[in-house]
C-alpha cells in the first residue's frame, strides 16, 4: 500500500483534472503546511479546497472535520470550515471524485456509495448528490 502522502497526491491530482476539465483555474499552495490543498477561481467565483482520498467501508465512506499531523491527540486539530469552502474524496474503488461544499461537514459526513441493505433512503447522503454537482460543472 502506497504511503499517505502518494495517495493525497493521488486525491489531489484527480481533483485538479476534474476541475480543470470544467473550465476552473487551479493554483497549488507552495508550501505543504497550507490549510488548503488547491485554490480553484472560474470568473468571480474562488474556493479553497482541500483533497482526500478514502477508501469504502459497507458502500459507505465518511469525510472528518479533523487534520493529524504526526503522532499523538495534540497533533490533531479540526479544519476551518470558513477558509475551506470545499471538500472533494476521490474513492478508487469507483473511479469517483466527490465534490462538497464544508458547510454540509459538521464533524464528520458519511456519503453512501451504494443502496443500503435494508433499503434505508431518508436520512442517508448519496453519493450521486456530490458526483459533477451543477454548482461546480457550470
Amino acid at each position: 500500500m502506497p504511503s499517505t502522502e502518494v495517495l493525497g497526491t493521488i486525491g489531489e491530482t484527480r481533483a485538479v483534472e476534474f476541475f480543470l476539465r470544467h473550465g476552473w483555474l487551479v493554483d497549488a499552495p507552495v508550501l505543504s503546511g497550507s490549510p488548503y490543498d488547491l485554490h480553484i477561481h472560474k470568473g468571480d467565483r474562488k474556493f479553497f479546497v482541500q483533497c482526500k482520498y478514502r477508501t469504502v467501508n459497507r458502500g459507505v465512506v465518511e469525510i472528518k472535520n479533523k487534520r493529524i499531523r504526526g503522532k499523538g491527540k495534540d497533533k490533531t486539530f479540526q479544519y476551518d470550515l470558513d477558509k475551506i469552502q470545499v471538500f472533494t474524496i476521490f474513492v478508487p474503488v469507483k473511479d469517483v471524485l466527490l465534490v462538497i461544499p464544508s458547510s454540509r461537514i459538521k464533524c464528520s459526513l458519511r456519503i453512501r456509495l451504494t443502496k443500503s441493505k435494508n433499503g434505508q433512503v431518508e436520512l442517508t447522503n448519496s453519493a450521486d448528490e456530490f458526483i459533477n454537482p451543477k454548482w461546480i460543472c457550470e
